[in-house]
């Protein structure tokens, strides 16, 4: 059940939300298609699940956490920032 989709600014890498497994996947880019699915940030249900995504200019991955009343933000690399 994904509820987010975006690009990495270099638009070679796709985020993806997978509300269903409370995860965030990453997907290479190429040529108008999909390949490499892999877990970018696995996210603990009791702190929301995972609904809404966006990419900002600098690559943070911002992450809407249905049920859990936040927004949390990631490195490129999937570190939790805020």
């Amino acid at each position: 059940c994904s509820n987010g989709v975006d690009f990495a600014p270099s638009g070679d890498l796709v985020y993806y939300v997978d509300t269903a497994t409370s995860r965030i996947d990453i997907l290479d880019y190429d040529e108008g298609a999909l390949k490499n699915r892999r877990p970018f940030v696995s996210i603990n249900p009791e702190l929301g699940l995972p609904d809404g995504l966006t990419v900002d200019s600098s690559g943070t991955v911002w992450v809407a956490l249905w049920g859990g009343s936040a927004v949390h933000a990631y490195d490129p690399d999937g570190s939790l920032m805020e």
